[in-house]
């Protein structure tokens, strides 16, 4: 005989306490599992490693990109926990049967989207008595284009490019039309690029710095922590939101960095350049997006990875994050504090929104996924994406709730101020493109300087940080931060 215990508790209406008890569940469930369960699929991958002494998602990569996350494949079917208000309605709704829907989302998503698909459990079996249950599968959103195109069943994605999207436009798997059939032209949610950094309490300490401007990356000489543009969405709305600010002349450049920005047109390794930047003012940010990352210690695989080597791990002075993601971080209650740059301009980001067409047909299940999409965009679920740090798209919502989200002077877009994804693509991460270039000059650099100082015999056959930021350890992928 089985006997089913049911424990129907009041909700909790704190969005922090929520957060913080998902936080503890989810790391005691992997202390306590050994193994996979029966329904994950798990590849292993001996390229891999867990980083020394950190217990988390941190992982080491033998290259800066490249592999699939270890969420791919892993879904998590979201059964609601409910309250006293709502179960006895819904036990008096007689289901016909049940469908499960994949929702596929770039990894800094994951909080919202457990409690938007929850919430549109609860309003499909109340509109049809129909169960819904849904599996998430959460990573970088260059991987999770990869992964879909390589088999990965979902129904229904938000990544963090349009260009990700149009991946899948081209191989058949999205209809053309999916823009037009969907509000705001698929943009479901935006944010900014922020500049976020730890909070100690007690006595200042070294690693607690603060900047409130781009340009302070330089003046304070400040290690920045930011993701990958080749492998994350994440890092390339950041990169292009350092270039927005670079380009605009919004920010205060002494003499001196302008003319050396400038001579270096003339300079040999700098002739692929002159193809690409044809302003003055593209020189001028080249050369500022050089000094940042030359200041960055490692190159995290995506934005959540980056968020978690910069609070947990403690690397890094400073961290180049999604406004959404130093909001949910303070949610959850880690040490960390953010300023949007006032002074200086920034890109509008954007997240799409998309049914995976081909896929919802063959399963039987693309009403249910449209419906979500269109949820998304509703009252509810808007108000919701707020609460997590997100922009809404939602007018009426953001005019609100605008006191918590400060806009920069001047907002650049994708598509107004660069041509689209497909001329951002091309000219900065194309293969040999802007990017390329760039990391190709910050690595000989690094290089010269580390045969420099080995040769005074200061830090001998390693790079070591100096004393004031001696909790930097020099990782295999590192770009390592200069004296």
């Amino acid at each position: 005989m089985i006997i089913t215990f049911v424990l129907v508790t009041p909700r909790f209406d704190s969005l922090r306490l929520k957060l913080v008890l998902d936080d503890w569940a989810t790391g005691l469930k992997a202390r306590r599992r050994k193994g996979p369960t029966p329904n994950e699929r798990v590849t292993p991958d001996p390229g891999r490693k867990p980083v020394r002494g950190f217990q988390s998602r941190i992982f080491a990569d033998r290259h800066q990109c490249g592999r699939l996350d270890r969420n791919i494949g892993q879904f998590d079917d979201q059964f609601p926990s409910m309250n006293t208000a709502t179960i006895s309605p819904l036990l008096a709704v007689a289901t016909k049967k049940q469908r499960k829907i994949i929702l596929a989302g770039f990894s800094v998503t994951r909080a919202v989207f457990r409690r938007i698909t929850e919430m549109f459990q609860h309003f499909w079996l109340s509109k049809t008595g129909e169960k819904v249950i849904f599996g998430l599968s959460f990573a970088g959103s260059g991987v999770q284009s990869r992964a879909i195109r390589d088999g990965l069943p979902a129904h229904v994605c938000c990544l963090a490019l349009a260009d990700d999207i149009e991946k899948l436009v081209r191989i058949g798997y999205i209809k053309p039309s999916w823009r037009d059939r969907a509000p705001k032209r698929g943009i479901v949610a935006r944010s900014i690029t922020v500049i976020a950094s730890r909070v100690h309490k007690g006595p200042s300490s070294p690693s607690e710095k603060r900047c409130k401007r781009f340009m302070d990356i330089l003046t304070e000489n400040l290690a920045v922590i930011t993701a990958n543009p080749k492998s994350a969405g994440a890092a390339r709305w950041n990169f292009l939101g350092l270039w927005s600010a670079a380009r605009s002349g919004s920010v205060p450049f002494d003499e001196d960095f302008i003319r050396n920005a400038l001579e270096a047109k003339a300079k040999p390794e700098n002739a692929p350049l002159c193809e690409k930047l044809e302003a003055d003012c593209d020189w001028i940010a080249f050369a500022f997006l050089k000094e940042v990352y030359l200041r960055a210690p490692l190159l995290p695989r995506d934005g959540r990875d980056a968020t978690d080597v910069f609070v947990r791990q403690e690397l890094g002075d400073v961290l180049i994050t999604y406004e959404n993601e130093a909001i949910l971080s303070q949610m959850r209650g880690l040490p960390l504090d953010y300023c949007v740059p006032q002074t200086e301009s920034n890109c509008l980001i954007e997240f799409p929104i998309s049914v995976i067409d081909q896929n919802a047909a063959q399963d039987n299940v693309a009403d249910i996924a449209h419906a979500f999409v269109e949820y998304c965009f509703g009252e509810e679920a808007q108000r919701t994406i707020t609460e997590y740090g997100f922009r809404p798209v939602s007018e009426p919502i953001f005019q609100h709730v605008k006191e918590r989200f400060p806009t920069p002077p001047l907002m650049e877009t994708v598509d107004d101020d660069y041509g689209g994804w497909g001329a951002v693509m091309r000219k900065f991460f194309a293969p040999g493109a802007i990017f390329d270039i760039l990391f190709d000059q910050v690595a000989r650099e690094l290089l010269q300087r580390r045969r420099k100082q080995s040769r005074w015999g200061l830090w001998g056959s390693h790079i070591k940080i100096s004393h004031e930021d001696s909790q930097l350890k020099p990782a295999r992928t590192s770009l390592c931060r200069p004296a």
